[in-house]
């Protein structure tokens, strides 16, 4: 998909407005720009509050996002390392291409200032 189209991704309808930030067809996973600043716009059909953010193997630990607070860091066995991210902002309900319902909108600046500037693989699943 090209930067704006949207995925369905662990039952979370995700944009990718930056190109910084993209799905990985084969593995159904994501990849951000290890160092980049990519925005990523969450939809879901009920309100979210947590969601956990799973870095895979070699991952480094720091993890800034805006739109979330950062929490609960773990250190995998494999070498990843997972967080919860508490939404700390009000969303927005829009209606959807893929829906008549309106959709609650969240937007995450997401960041991983240490990884060195190479594909780093993520998933994103609901708490």
């Amino acid at each position: 998909p090209r930067a704006s189209e949207d995925v369905n991704h662990n039952d979370l309808w995700l944009r990718f407005p930056d190109a910084e930030i993209w799905p990985d067809t084969k593995s159904g996973g994501l990849r951000i720009l290890g160092g980049a600043e990519a925005r990523l716009l969450i939809s879901s059909p009920t309100p979210l509050t947590r969601l956990a953010i799973h870095l895979e193997p070699p991952a480094t630990p720091e993890i800034e996002v805006r739109g979330a607070e950062v929490g609960g860091l773990a250190f995998r066995p494999d070498g990843g390392v997972s967080a919860v991210l508490e939404l700390d902002q009000e969303p927005i309900r829009h209606a959807m291409w893929w829906t008549r319902e309106p959709q609650f909108l969240y937007m995450l600046r997401l960041r991983l200032p240490d990884a060195p500037a190479r594909p780093v693989p993520f998933s994103l699943r609901r708490l």
